[in-house]
């Protein structure tokens, strides 16, 4: 039966050859489309944050009202209160990206999208650096030096992968701060449509950001 029906389909295209044309010209632009739109929706939504080990187990939590829709940021108090009294998560972090700021390093300056993140934000994703050390509780003391730690492919564009780097100064939105260490390499952020360039320990009290 089956290739019966191949030769009626194949001595049919033969007798109207405009038609087959047509029906293959529609059937290949269905199908491009349909994969466009998968490549596109694969990309933002179901491709695993890179650079994670263990991707599959974040999850990220928003606060909802009636002004901001079901995917509202989250203040510092919201993430302290999730934090000590939320038993359904292994540990939380908070991460908000921000708008691009401006990056000072002696002459040169660059336009830089930073990422704040807590001091247990690094732990939590268990990331290793690629150079120096990442963002710790240490470095959420109000004691501790400002630091900053720099994604891997700026660290390429801007620094050349310069080790000798680290430990330097820079000056990020007009404040001096100390470059401690460098992501690891497929690490570029957790939102999946955009990058970031450089990360930051920087929450204060009542500043919206994002629980992981």
């Amino acid at each position: 039966m089956l290739l019966q029906d191949v030769r009626y389909a194949v001595r049919g295209f033969i007798r109207t050859p405009g038609f087959a044309a047509i029906a293959l010209l529609t059937l290949s632009l269905g199908t491009g489309a349909n994969a466009t739109v998968f490549s596109f929706v694969n990309a933002l939504l179901l491709r695993p944050v890179s650079g994670v080990p263990d991707p599959a187990s974040l999850v990220a939590v928003y606060t909802s009202d009636f002004s901001s829709g079901p995917y509202g940021d989250s203040s510092y108090p919201d993430y302290v209160s999730l934090k000590s009294e939320a038993t359904a998560f292994a540990s939380l972090a908070a991460y908000a990206e921000r708008s691009p700021v401006l990056l000072r390093a002696g002459e040169n300056i660059e336009r830089v999208r930073p990422a704040h993140v807590s001091g247990e934000f690094f732990d939590v994703l268990r990331l290793q650096p690629a150079a120096g050390r990442l963002l710790g509780s240490a470095d959420a003391s109000a004691s501790a030096a400002p630091a900053v730690v720099l994604s891997f492919d700026f660290w390429k564009r801007a620094y050349a992968a310069d080790r000798s780097i680290i430990g330097s100064s820079v000056v990020l939105d007009g404040q001096p701060i100390a470059i401690v260490g460098v992501l690891p390499e497929r690490f570029d952020g957790l939102e999946l449509s955009s990058t970031v360039d450089l990360c930051i320990r920087r929450f204060a009290r009542g500043r919206p950001g994002r629980s992981r």
